[in-house]
């Protein structure tokens, strides 16, 4: 009978164990990821929003999305993950 609740005690810490790996992974992996994400869509849709204004008041160009519209939407996902990783550290 007591080996039975020491295994079962045994168990209940490595879930433990898990659950702090787990959190650990969303709060310096995942929140930080997901914030990037938004901060890249936040950032290309402004570039794309700049390139359309100026499509109407220059009528002979065309929208175009070149790899300058990506960098600046890769530098909002690099600002928006390093801010929240910073945030996340401070805890």
């Amino acid at each position: 009978m007591d080996d039975t609740r020491v295994n079962i005690d045994q168990k209940i810490t490595g879930a433990k164990k898990l659950s702090k790996i787990g959190s650990f992974v969303k709060l310096f992996l995942f929140n930080p990821f997901l914030a990037g994400i938004s901060g890249f869509t936040l950032f290309f849709l402004f570039a794309i929003l700049l390139d359309f204004l100026v499509n109407l008041f220059i009528p002979d160009t065309f929208l175009t999305i070149d790899i300058y519209t990506v960098l600046i939407g890769f530098a909002g996902f690099i600002l928006a993950f390093g801010f929240s990783f910073l945030e996340s550290t401070q805890k």
